[in-house]
């Protein structure tokens, strides 16, 4: 028994089959990512070096070829490049198609801490190892401005704002410009330093040795076992300026007070950022590659409107950039110019077929189409982005086909037989063109089947496209 003697003589399961495929459907739709475009950054990991007072030469051979050799060893690895410049190496880290860079981050960065004794010792920081992918660009940015000075308002936003956003769903990282903390200063007294005989350098070294936490040993007390630890951390300017730095030309204790101001003040900014007329702070939030950027727009706003921003709030918010009205008006003019062609395609049908009831029983395979296609959107993990909404308008022509001619030979076989049997006329009209039917839609499937198999940006690009049109097509038959 083929399909058409299933639909004709059983028609409660076809009834049933058509509302379990609207319920999954319409799941689908409801749990789908939704972004502008799908993610079509190759796998990198991006590691920078900053070598402040050396030359390219320097960084090419103390810390870029250094990282070079270890890295060519990680697993999956495809390719790498790298720039050494003036204080800076960038190496750029290439994976095989298919693999998720943000698993392979951990052990670049567990191959950066086991190179550190190999590392020149006076670099500004750590090499830093971050995911290179288009998620890394802000979905939503916006600044904050109010408070009593910049120090208060940088201390709300990182006590408020970031660890609330943080928690949002599908949030990447949270960036913060222009906030200012207090930090410790030390400015040496030069005619001091010569006057007690003691050189920059030991100042340092003495801040260093004496801001630390030990381990000394473990012992036994009230029959439990404790470690003993010498605690020399700095928790005050006084004790910070009672440091002993050295030892003068009579022997006497030289402290850190004596030969340098120390003072809390604010840390110089890299960049200054204004809000009408007062200091502000700007933050960036970017998704990671499951993130719904309407989603998690909506969820900021919602958070921006909250308690913490009440009309009584010193605080005032601006929105600088929302990626989420691109988005919606993107996928907006999509599915209108879909929902156009869905209403010419039926239009062209009425005029050619001259039948109303004909006409409308075709129109209604495309929305059943949309609505396999959507599911199988969901198993492949295929987001609703620019991309896959075009491969479906693509497609709208393409579903009706089978359905023309299957119908067009039904009402020919009739024409030619009205005394037999309508259920017997369907069955055989259906048998004689299904074959033809089938090698059409599978021959026309083959041709994008190459495409969805693509590696590469152009992969990334045209498997959306290419794997909704086989999709559309596999549910037109």
């Amino acid at each position: 028994m083929n399909i058409s003697q299933i639909s004709v003589k059983h028609p409660p399961r076809v009834a049933m089959l058509l509302i379990v495929l609207l319920v999954f459907g319409l799941i689908s739709v409801f749990n789908m990512n939704i972004e502008f475009m799908s993610d079509i950054s190759l796998p990198t990991i991006e590691v920078l070096t900053f070598y402040p007072g050396s030359g390219a030469k320097e960084i090419e051979k103390d810390i870029t070829n250094i990282l070079e050799k270890e890295f060519i060893t990680l697993p999956n690895f495809s390719s790498i490049s790298s720039s050494s410049t003036n204080f800076v190496s960038w190496i750029t880290i290439t994976f095989r198609d298919g693999i998720d860079p943000d698993e392979m981050l951990e052990e670049v960065r567990y191959r950066i801490r086991n190179l550190t004794d190999s590392l020149p010792l006076d670099l500004s920081n750590d090499p830093v190892a971050v995911v290179g992918n288009a998620s890394m660009l802000p979905v939503f940015t916006f600044s904050i401005s109010g408070g009593q000075d910049i120090t208060e308002l940088s201390e709300f936003v990182e006590n408020n704002i970031v660890p609330n956003i943080t928690k949002i769903k599908g949030v990447g990282e949270v960036s913060v410009m222009g906030s200012r903390e207090k930090e410790v200063r030390v400015q040496l007294r030069v005619e001091d330093l010569y006057t007690q005989k003691i050189s920059a350098i030991e100042v340092m070294q003495a801040i260093q040795n004496s801001n630390v936490l030990l381990p000394l040993q473990t012992t036994n007390y009230h029959g439990k076992e404790t470690i003993l630890q010498f605690d020399g951390r700095v928790d005050s300017i006084t004790s910070l300026k009672d440091i002993i730095v050295g030892i003068n030309a009579s022997g006497s204790l030289v402290t850190l007070n004596e030969v340098a101001d120390v003072s809390i003040e604010l840390q110089k900014p890299n960049m200054y950022i204004d809000g009408k007329q007062t200091a502000a702070i700007v933050v960036d939030i970017s998704k990671r590659k499951d993130g719904n950027t309407i989603e998690i727009a909506n969820d900021i706003k919602t958070f921006l409107q909250g308690p913490l921003f009440s009309p009584s709030s010193p605080y005032s918010i601006e929105v600088i950039s929302d990626d989420s009205a691109t988005v919606k008006a993107s996928l907006f003019t999509v599915i209108r110019s879909g929902l156009f062609g869905m209403l010419m395609a039926t239009v062209v049908m009425l005029f050619f077929l001259a039948d109303i009831r004909a006409t409308l029983t075709i129109a209604l395979s495309i929305p059943l189409s949309i609505l396999f296609t959507l599911i199988g959107m969901k198993l492949f993990n295929i987001s609703i982005n620019i991309m896959s909404l075009s491969g479906m308008v693509i497609a709208l022509g393409m579903v009706v086909d089978a359905s023309i001619v299957m119908l067009e030979h039904i009402i020919k076989e009739y024409d030619e037989h009205p005394e037999e049997d309508v259920d017997t006329i369907i069955i055989r009209g259906a048998k004689v063109v299904s074959s033809p039917i089938l090698a059409s839609t599978t021959t026309t499937i083959a041709v994008f089947v190459p495409l969805s198999l693509l590696t590469g940006i152009v992969g990334s690009i045209l498997r959306d496209v290419s794997l909704t049109i086989i999709l559309s097509l596999c549910a037109s038959f």
